[in-house]
């Protein structure tokens, strides 16, 4: 069966979102492709450059460079006469291992390359620096272009902190660290996790193994008795799920369908609506007010596959979704035409919804209505009646991200489509569901789901045993030294008036941190049972979601801070909306942080990592934010027109550089993240400057020792798609390229990897 996203998760995604030169003539060591850069050059100054770049490496001259490239020192250079010379600049190629090896490109066919250049190519070949695009035809090479390749053979060697900082710093590690059987990666903060949650395993594994009898509702009851019911047989699989069908299918109108819903909700929580499904969050006007999200739609496709009923993507899809409402009982034929009905639903939203252009403003997600409007929205499926009927108030607004897809959406709850809605809610049920019928976990499996699905009680119990009360003053004090080290450098702005500056400083004065785990734990008051008293997998699952959205009624009248992530979870977290920092327990920890460690290695550690989540409220994002979470312009015009014209050139900054040999990112995507990665280090710079004979080695050594990561090409290429942050290598190198300091401790000079030209690094706050 072709499982879809899980309702529940996209409902929490929502509520999250509100929560990351010159160098000899022409040759520049810049970022972007300025014209310097794309210039084509000669082969007389692809000589004199690769003859500077490869310096630390091998000792060449031009007439070795050119020889037998039988062309005049001034004519312009094609891109296989740039990889030969960079071959022979560099001399033969060490072979890839580690990290480089895992990354290296497939061997790029060298059958049609011209037998002269063939043993400088197949050099690039063993080395792992060369890609098919590196040998595209082309008259004539850029400097750009040749500097890629000049990277990657810089990381291939990692021998010179002026050429690749992160690559020299991890040299051993990269080299010789190995991916864990079953995982992705590994290093840095994906070691850290993975020992973490080893911690957690055996935690939970002393618990379900004593032969305590732990007192009916305690933590450790809950653990153990969740354990067994995950590991207890499951049959029936979605045999059981029938009479739920039965009864959707049964109901004769929306109102009916509404009542079925209760029903299902009643038993299963929130994870049992595919109705209507919603979140809680704060009011983007009033963070202190709460607000329910509406879930309008989601996408899983292109428009130009949605539009393509031919694409690979369109017939995978319909396919899927046929099988899957055959699955909930429908005929072939009534599913093919239930499945086009759905398609057509979404292809309608996301070509009217919401535009690029207006998502990537915030003010446009901040749209109200009230139980009465969203009724004369939707007036055959009264959903006012619904929500009211699960404990919520009428007097809550509800909110949603794209109103224009909500209207849309609207428009197609009728009667006359609720052959539709009723499948939908039916697939809902099946994706929600079925996993917990059938099938069967191994032990590991078992005590990840303790983890995930009973964090607070695992948490509880993780702090007791690794991170004690008073873990938490070196922290804080840490804390407020970065708080006044971002102050003063916000202070000290000459691009921000003092209005926009006391704002800003307001903003700063009001964030809250929290630190390691919640003051007060939340109370769950869900019963989990073991199989031999009742229990089973599939009923305990369901108390919990029970719980949650218990919860989430309990909660619509309250604003404040909350301690949103497990307190083992190795991560940190900025909500924008509440003006709150979160760092659990289980980021603070070496490498992290250190209480025996140097206060620059901490600051090189956890340091950079707090000001990355202060900086976060500054970023991109959250500059459209004020000191009380409200989304609203308290710029003045020159200074916003000033911050997103240095948001500007950090995106050109980032966008095409490479996570690996032909694998770029964008410096759109990325750019939160590349913001407060830069900012991060500029306010840990500044506590470090107030120091008395700094170690700046043992702090950038720190902060590049943190970032390492080892991983293949597959998952290096999935993330420059997928993830928002840039690669570990880039928030190293990237970063540092923007600090004075950085340069003077190594001695960076014009010509080295690492070296950026004054007017082009980024400094925003």
């Amino acid at each position: 069966m072709k499982m879809k996203p899980n309702i529940r998760v996209l409902a929490m995604c929502l509520s999250l979102i509100m929560f990351f030169s010159t160098c000899f003539s022409v040759l520049a060591a810049a970022q972007t492709d300025t014209p310097a850069t794309v210039a084509q050059l000669t082969l007389r100054q692809l000589s004199d450059y690769l003859i500077t770049a490869a310096d630390d490496y091998n000792n060449t001259e031009h007439t070795s460079l050119l020889e037998g490239i039988d062309s005049d020192e001034d004519a312009n250079a094609t891109k296989i006469q740039a990889m030969v010379m960079i071959s022979r600049a560099f001399g033969t190629l060490p072979e890839p291992k580690g990290s480089n090896a895992l990354l290296a490109p497939d061997a790029v066919n060298l059958d049609q390359v011209p037998e002269w250049a063939r043993a400088d190519l197949d050099n690039l070949n063993q080395g792992g620096v060369l890609t098919d695009s590196d040998l595209e035809s082309s008259d004539t090479v850029s400097l750009s272009q040749v500097e890629t390749v000049v990277r990657r053979i810089w990381s291939l060697f990692g021998t010179n902190p002026r050429d690749d900082f992160y690559a020299y710093v991890n040299k051993t590690a990269l080299e010789q660290t190995a991916v864990p059987t079953g995982e992705l990666s590994a290093g840095g903060s994906d070691t850290v996790a993975l020992e973490t949650n080893e911690k957690v395993r055996n935690l939970i594994l002393e618990i379900v193994e004593s032969e305590t009898d732990y007192p009916y509702g305690s933590n450790e009851q809950k653990m153990r008795d969740f354990y067994r019911s995950i590991l207890a047989p499951r049959s029936g699989g979605t045999e059981l799920l029938k009479p739920w069908f039965e009864s959707i299918d049964s109901a004769g109108s929306l109102s009916g369908l509404r009542d079925v819903q209760l029903t299902i909700i009643d038993r299963l929580g929130a994870s049992g609506n595919g109705l209507l499904p919603f979140s809680l969050s704060s009011d983007l006007s009033d963070p202190d007010k709460k607000v329910l999200n509406l879930l309008s739609g989601f996408m899983v496709m292109t428009l130009e596959d949605y539009e393509n009923p031919d694409s690979e993507a369109h017939r995978e899809y319909r396919s899927g979704l046929i099988n899957d409402m055959q699955e909930t009982g429908e005929t072939q034929e009534t599913a093919e035409a239930l499945a086009d009905a759905v398609i057509a639903l979404e292809l309608e939203q996301l070509k009217y919804g919401m535009t690029a252009e207006e998502a990537s403003d915030i003010k446009n997600y901040n749209n109200l209505l009230s139980m009465d409007e969203l009724d004369s929205l939707m007036p055959e499926l009264a959903p006012k009646t619904f929500l009211t009927a699960l404990g919520f108030s009428s007097s809550i607004d509800i909110q949603t991200y794209d109103i224009k897809a909500l209207r849309i959406l609207a428009s197609h709850m009728t009667e006359e489509e609720l052959p539709r809605i009723k499948v939908q809610v039916k697939l809902n049920l099946l994706y929600n569901t079925a996993f917990m019928l059938s099938g069967e976990a191994s032990p590991e499996e078992a005590l990840d789901e303790v983890s995930t699905y009973l964090s607070t009680e695992v948490g509880q119990l993780y702090v007791q045993r690794y991170f004690p009360p008073e873990a938490k003053d070196g922290l804080e004090e840490l804390v407020n030294s970065l708080i006044s080290a971002f102050e003063k450098r916000i202070s000290a702005l000459d691009w921000m008036d003092d209005t926009t500056k006391q704002e800003a400083l307001r903003k700063l004065n009001t964030l809250t941190v929290l630190i390691g785990y919640p003051d007060e734990w939340p109370e769950n008051k869900y019963e989990i049972k073991a199989p031999e008293n009742g229990g089973s997998y599939f009923e305990n699952m369901s108390a919990i979601d029970r719980e949650q959205l218990r919860q989430t009624v309990e909660k619509q009248n309250g604003g404040g801070n909350t301690f949103d992530l497990p307190a083992f979870m190795v991560n940190a977290a900025a909500n924008r909306q509440t003006n709150t920092l979160v760092f659990p327990a289980g980021i603070l920890q070496p490498p992290f942080y250190d209480p025996n460690a140097s206060i620059e290695e901490n600051l090189g550690g956890i340091g950079a990592v707090i000001a990355h989540e202060i900086t976060h409220t500054f970023d991109d994002q959250g500059a459209q934010y004020d000191a009380d979470g409200v989304v609203r312009d308290w710029w003045s015009p020159e200074d916003y027109e000033h911050f997103q014209k240095l948001c500007e050139k950090a995106r050109e900054f980032y966008h095409g550089t490479e996570a690996a040999p032909g694998i770029t990112i964008d410096g759109e995507m990325t750019l939160s993240e590349n913001i407060a990665d830069i900012g991060g280090v500029a306010c840990a710079l500044e506590v470090l400057s107030g120091m008395e004979n700094p170690d700046y080695d043992a702090f950038f050594r720190a902060f590049a020792k943190r970032w390492l990561l080892v991983t293949d090409r597959d998952n290096t290429a999935m993330l420059a798609d997928t993830d928002e942050h840039a690669p570990k290598k880039l928030r190293v190198d990237q970063v540092l390229k923007n600090f004075r300091e950085f340069y003077d401790t190594y001695n960076i000079q014009p010509g080295d990897g690492m070296y950026v030209e004054p007017e082009n690094r980024i400094n925003i706050w």
